[in-house]
């Protein structure tokens, strides 16, 4: 078969566009939007209860948590309660705690998030952008001890 001397052209249906957008989300970007709560990494094979305290109710948690839902972090950042979430370093959780995220795999997060609920109740996550992922509920605040005598 004889070749065709000619110049060779590229056969394209379509060129790509010559702007690259970055697909990161802007650092900031998280505080205008709203709390969206996942559960995927959960972790229920932890229990943060004394047995004297079995009755705590889930229900009063789940009520905090849908009121949350329905604001912004910016609104609940602004919100001056100390029930706003906070980041916690992670080398001053409990030791059970610290173990936990290592049986978890998870022992590389330098911090977690919590938000309190009353005197002792806290939910612990991560949270990322506009996400709170729900690691545990800890009504008897075992995750990370306080002294009150320190206060």
């Amino acid at each position: 078969m004889a070749r065709s001397d000619g110049p060779k052209v590229p056969k394209h249906r379509a060129f790509p566009h010559s702007i690259r957008l970055p697909r990161s989300p802007e650092p900031d970007n998280y505080r205008k939007r709203r709390v969206v709560w996942e559960f995927t990494h959960a972790d229920c094979g932890c229990d943060w209860r004394d047995k004297q305290h079995q009755a705590i109710d889930f229900q009063d948690v789940v009520s905090h948590l849908r009121d949350y839902e329905r604001r912004t972090w910016e609104e609940i950042e602004r919100d001056h309660k100390r029930d706003h979430p906070i980041p916690v370093p992670c080398d001053g959780l409990s030791r059970d705690a610290l173990d936990r995220l290592r049986t978890l795999r998870m022992d590389d997060i330098d911090e977690l998030w919590r938000f309190r609920f009353g005197a002792k109740v806290r939910v612990w996550g991560i949270r990322f952008d506009h996400y709170f992922r729900v690691l545990w509920w800890d009504p008897q605040h075992k995750v990370y001890p306080i002294d009150i005598q320190e206060r």
